[in-house]
């Protein structure tokens, strides 16, 4: 069987722990990552001023098999790795 991953960039571990890594929940995520992102459910934020999204978590700090960064750069914001839980 052969399985193809387009688009992904990185694979990562289930139930993705944030809290660990530094990310906090926020409402308050700058207009140009919104209009970036395919996805617009739980969104965090580290003191790096990186944005994470998860579509779909378990409990309020853990990600559940996928979640995208988005990083600073001069010009604004980029996507940075989406990492897909692989079982």
């Amino acid at each position: 069987m052969i399985t193809l991953l387009v688009g992904c960039k990185t694979t990562g571990y289930c139930d993705f722990s944030l809290q660990k890594d530094g990310w906090m929940p926020t409402d308050n995520v700058p207009q140009q990552v919104l209009q970036i992102s395919s996805f617009d459910r739980f969104w965090y934020s580290n003191a790096k001023g990186e944005y994470l999204v998860c579509p779909k978590r378990s409990s309020k700090y853990v990600c559940d098999g996928f979640h995208v960064f988005y990083v600073p750069t001069p010009e604004g914001y980029r996507q940075g790795d989406a990492i897909v839980c692989m079982t």
